[in-house]
């Protein structure tokens, strides 16, 4: 959430509170929700008190749409009744859409790095389980799928994951822990 001002925030907070308000009910039904004079509107019951004795008078929110399971919406506030027309609620859902194709270009790079983050780590902990793969095929004289067959019945018996059965053994022969070096920067 973020709001341009105390006052608006304070009007979002309102209606989270109260779960219900046309912010909320424009996420829900994905349409615009205009209200002209919240004195003469009265489908919002105690969100409207508040709105009124915050300085609220009209009201428009626009949905955004963000992805499937996301939603928001776009909230405007005027001290003055009858202030959003037909022609400000076009600008309003033009700003939008705008501000949806943002947020969801936002979550499908947080997304996409929280990818690499995970690929990155996977590659790190595969260095390290190749280093120990290669300990124990020195100390056993056998294949890489012997010791790794060595490896997983170690975890096993042990009940710890690979990766740190494999931390363990590289840090126990060369007497630090492992410090593998990731095969890309981001």
């Amino acid at each position: 959430m973020a709001g341009s001002d105390d006052i608006a925030a304070s009007l979002d907070e309102v209606q989270y509170h109260y779960r219900n308000g046309p912010c909320l009910a424009a996420m829900r039904t994905r349409e615009a929700i205009t209200i002209p004079d919240l004195a003469t509107d009265n489908r919002w019951g105690p969100y409207r008190r508040n709105a009124l004795a915050h300085g609220a008078r009209s009201v428009l929110s626009i949905p955004l749409w963000i992805g499937p399971g996301e939603a928001g919406a776009l909230n405007l506030y005027s001290p003055t009744s009858e202030v959003f027309g037909a022609d400000q609620q076009r600008r309003a859902e033009g700003f939008a859409a705008e501000a949806s194709r943002a947020l969801r270009l936002a979550g499908q790079l947080a997304d996409q790095i929280e990818l690499s983050s995970n690929l990155q780590a996977a590659l790190v902990t595969r260095s390290v389980i190749d280093q120990a793969l290669g300990v124990i095929m020195a100390q056993n004289r056998c294949t890489a799928g012997e010791a790794f067959d060595i490896l997983r019945t170690g975890s096993s018996h042990r009940n710890i994951k690979l990766r740190d059965l494999a931390r363990e053994i590289v840090t126990r022969v060369g007497g630090e822990p492992p410090k593998p070096t990731p095969p890309f920067r981001t």
